[in-house]
């Protein structure tokens, strides 16, 4: 029994007391959880108490920091891939203009004035792109070392095309803006595109030999289109073998990390769903009228040819929409409930609920 002081200011300041000791309390938990967590492997029975509030610990995880990089690797390799697919777009869109009545007439200047525009911006986040990649597989490296690196990425990429990606990025960031202009062909078929032109690029002292080399196999131009197919395509081959590789390389901290991870977002989609679970069933919702914001039009007809409020259904429902693995047997009984589910034979329970 806890004594409270009688008088109302000695009872605020014991509040206030107390409020201290607890706080006090728990920055010396999260301090001693952090450093079992700096030491992995972390036991389950720290992770079962860092899953309920205190997940962000996990910043503290040898794993963390490796994770992250190969985080940042991957979100670079789509965002090359975004800056190919905008400037190809950006190459179609001069090739449709072509074909308008606007162009080389005035009122097709403002227009393709912004075409020239885009088409820079586009070139150098390309090559700027392909650049933080190698900048970012370098950080990676240092963390997961896969077998063969040197030899699969040497024989992907062309060294004399990736030196000259380097080169015009090197030119565009320390101002020199290569002159990138636009060219048509008239034929059978019409060709348009953007190109550099080699002599001007020979003439800077940028450019090294490897690129030099590369720029002769053009002739008068370095055509754009040409030039970043062929890379992104490399671009693409090498990732497709080495994102997986660097997966089946993980390091032990990294799996740690990551089965952490996954106990911490297990806890907190099951707290959350047992609340909606038991909100939808405290007011009779029809559970199938959500379907569309839990499973793919695909899961979702699969899952509505099985019987209907059948527990195969429901579990094929459940099996589909927990991303996180959290139900546990109380939150599927939940389910079922919220279902109707016949689990004792009674078919009551194939009256469609109605909300109230």
């Amino acid at each position: 029994m806890i004594n409270f002081p009688g008088d109302p200011e000695e009872r605020r300041r014991f509040f206030f007391e107390v409020l201290r000791a607890d706080n006090e309390r728990k920055e010396r938990r999260r301090a001693e959880l952090a450093e079992i967590i700096a030491n992995a492997p972390v036991p389950d029975e720290v992770m079962a108490e860092v899953a309920w509030g205190w997940a962000d610990l996990l910043k503290h995880h040898p794993g963390f920091a490796i994770e992250e990089k190969v985080r940042a690797l991957s979100a670079m390799v789509n965002v090359f891939n975004e800056t190919h697919t905008d400037l190809v777009a950006q190459l179609d869109r001069f090739h449709d203009f072509c074909s308008s009545t606007h162009f080389g007439s005035k009122t097709g200047r403002e227009e393709l004035l912004a075409i020239e525009t885009a088409v820079d911006k586009e070139l150098m986040a390309f090559s700027m792109a392909a650049m933080s990649l190698v900048d970012h597989v370098r950080s990676v490296r240092a963390a997961i070392e896969v077998a063969d690196l040197d030899l699969t990425r040497g024989s992907i990429f062309d060294h004399e095309e990736h030196s000259f990606i380097t080169d015009l990025r090197n030119m565009i960031s320390h101002g020199h803006f290569p002159d990138v202009s636009w060219y048509l062909q008239w034929g059978e078929k019409r060709v348009s595109d953007f190109a550099l032109m080699s002599e001007r690029l020979l003439q800077t002292k940028d450019v090294g030999n490897n690129a030099r080399r590369f720029i002769t196999r053009f002739g008068e131009r370095v055509q754009i289109r040409a030039v970043v197919a062929s890379y992104s395509s490399r671009v693409r081959q090498f990732y497709a073998w080495y994102l997986p590789a660097l997966e089946a390389n993980a390091t032990p901290e990294l799996m740690d990390y990551r089965r952490c991870r996954k106990i911490c977002r297990q806890a907190s989609s099951r707290a959350w769903h047992r609340v909606m679970v038991a909100h939808a069933i405290q007011w009779k919702v029809d559970p199938y009228v959500h379907l569309d914001k839990y499973l793919t039009p695909d899961e979702a007809e699969a899952a509505l040819r099985l019987p209907m409020r059948s527990k195969e259904q429901v579990d094929c429902i459940i099996a589909a929409a927990d991303e996180h693995e959290a139900c546990d047997a109380e939150l599927r009984g939940m389910v079922y409930k919220l279902f109707r589910v016949n689990v004792d034979g009674n078919d009551a329970h194939l009256a469609a609920p109605t909300a109230e």
